[in-house]
């Protein structure tokens, strides 16, 4: 999954970063938040339509990190959220672990979204 869909540079996934992202699932209560990400346990809509509605009610500026890399029904839901008036977007290398394989570009993308 992390070479399909997570991270673009795979010389980036070592053994050793496997092994810390394994431990993960055996810390305290958070042992079934991988599997969550991975089958959408942790969405909070049933479908685009709920999701893109909720985001609309929002009256505050919001920041969209389009992952130029993301899997193509990813990529189509984050499009749909940044056709909306409020939300601000920056397209970046990367994909779906993109704030975790580029810290420094997400980084200057939010900070540059809180200056103005």
């Amino acid at each position: 999954m992390y070479k399909r869909h997570v991270y673009v540079d795979e010389s980036k996934l070592t053994p050793e970063f496997i092994a810390q992202k394994h431990q993960i699932t055996s810390k305290e209560g958070a042992r079934y938040a991988p599997a969550a990400f991975v089958t959408g346990a942790i969405d909070p809509t049933a479908d685009r339509e709920e999701f893109l509605q909720l985001l609309d009610s929002i009256s505050i500026p919001v920041l969209i990190i389009l992952a130029e890399n993301a899997p193509p029904k990813s990529k189509v839901e984050m499009e749909a959220m940044a056709e909306l008036e409020q939300v601000q977007t920056v397209e970046l290398r990367g994909t779906l672990g993109i704030y975790e394989e580029y810290p420094e570009a997400v980084t200057e993308a939010i900070q540059n979204f809180l200056i103005t």
